[in-house]
């Protein structure tokens, strides 16, 4: 039996595949707990893990504003990221104290727990819940979805743009660095992803098929599959969401459900839900094999907007929330923003996609459901009601489309990454040790243990 401590961002993306690992690790014996605030006690304690509380003042990520060039989103980043690794450590130094765990487990950008790791000689694995962002030769810069090179000049092309973003985000790296000095822990060098990276494992909550089956990344890096979890939500939630599914459970029959789902975090994802109810509620569309159907859309705005205030059209039904894993069965397609979460449960229940990316990681995760023939991506800034209203028609009757989304959601339910993440996270725990890939490609980069 071993002791694991997670610190994640605070966000139901980030929380949730960690609390799809941290029940499988109970399931396997070990003890669990979770350094994060008062809004996800109750539910962590019923799984059967614990809690170590995190201070006051460390929010999860607010409503927001993507931002709008470059140098906004890096100055977004820095304040939102590494501003506060000085009091998380602290936070996280006290849980490490009370729960001693064997090891610890963070996310993408919780960089305390990596701090604390190294400079107290406690495994530290990754849980990357977003699209990885090794960089790689085939690779364009993370961030602007860019597909895989296609031959040598647009390998050199790649080159020449990665070179330029590591530059720009230079100073980013040396604002970990000096993080790192005044911890007595030498520099890392290179692009963020490869100064963060743990030396011991990596967590790609995914299959190799969704992220272009590469075999440039580092031995120590896993795909897992999908590590999905539905929350319980409380009585209010429920209402709306029984609402909701009576809605679909009655629709007539000759109706094809759309799920479009809006982001939780980027208000600009509200254009997405006024595009779809205005432009593809009610259309009629050819499904080879089948007669005319109506195109029924059930979408979902999870923050205050004026559209909740307004008499959707026939054919559709507007909610804050509604359980994915009781809609998503009775869907023909989803139309998303692209995070890896909502993506994710999709594909896993073979239903093809249209993504409109508006931010962070969503282009990225946009860029390899093309790549995979499972969907087709939009530029959210030329977005429109009948732009949309083409797309969610294509992919509802394109049978190419279809059948990708379908060979995709076999594969990922083949696997158990709850159950395969818990147990690398085991084999961590008991040797100390990288937990490397069987059979990885040789000339991969070795890991580097901590204080290398």
């Amino acid at each position: 039996m071993a002791r694991f401590l997670f610190s994640v961002w605070l966000t139901p993306g980030h929380m949730f595949p960690a609390i799809a690992i941290g029940r499988a690790l109970v399931a396997q014996n070990h003890q669990v707990a979770f350094h994060t605030d008062a809004s996800y006690e109750a539910l962590v304690r019923s799984l059967g893990c614990e809690v170590c509380p995190i201070d006051s003042g460390l929010d999860a990520v607010p409503l927001r504003e993507e931002a709008g060039d470059p140098a906004s989103a890096k100055a977004a980043f820095r304040a939102r990221f590494l501003a506060r690794v000085p009091v998380d450590m602290e936070s996280l130094r006290r849980a490490v104290a009370s729960w001693r765990p064997d090891v610890l487990i963070n996310d993408p950008v919780s960089f305390a727990p990596l701090l604390l790791g190294e400079r107290d000689d406690i495994p530290v694995a990754t849980l990357n819940n977003v699209i990885f962002s090794w960089p790689g030769a085939d690779m364009g810069p993370y961030g602007l979805g860019l597909p895989p090179a296609g031959g040598e000049a647009q390998r050199a092309y790649y080159a020449t743009l990665r070179a330029r973003a590591e530059a720009f985000y230079a100073d980013v790296v040396d604002d970990l660095n000096a993080l790192r000095a005044a911890r007595s822990l030498p520099p890392r060098a290179g692009s963020l992803a490869e100064a963060t990276l743990s030396p011991y494992l990596h967590l790609v909550p995914t299959i190799p098929a969704l992220d272009y089956q590469r075999a440039d990344l580092p031995p120590q890096v896993h795909h897992v599959g999908p590590c999905l979890y539905d929350p319980p939500y409380d009585r209010r939630a429920e209402d709306e969401a029984g609402r909701a599914l009576d809605w679909l459970a009655h629709l007539p029959a000759g109706h094809l459900p759309v799920l479009v789902a809006a982001s939780s975090v980027f208000k600009r994802s509200a254009h997405l839900i006024d595009a779809a109810l205005s432009g593809v509620a009610g259309r009629r569309v050819q499904v080879p094999g089948t007669p005319d159907a109506t195109v029924a859309v059930l979408a979902t705005l999870p923050f205050e907007h004026d559209l909740h205030r307004r008499t959707p059209p026939a054919h559709s039904y507007l909610a804050r929330f509604v359980p994915h894993s009781a809609v998503l069965p009775r869907c023909s397609a989803v139309v998303t923003h692209g995070g890896f979460g909502m993506v994710t449960k999709a594909l896993s229940y073979g239903l093809p996609l249209v993504v409109v990316p508006y931010a962070a990681d969503q282009p990225e995760v946009a860029q390899r459901v093309v790549y995979a023939g499972a969907g087709l991506r939009l530029n959210p800034d030329r977005l429109t009601a009948a732009s949309l209203h083409d797309a969610v028609l294509e992919v509802l009757s394109d049978g190419d489309l279809r059948s990708a989304a379908r060979r995709l959601g076999q594969e990922m339910r083949s696997y158990d990454g709850p159950a395969t993440a818990a147990r690398l996270l085991a084999g961590l725990a008991t040797t100390g040790r990288p937990v490397l890939r069987t059979g990885a490609a040789p000339g991969m980069p070795a890991p580097a243990l901590a204080g290398g």
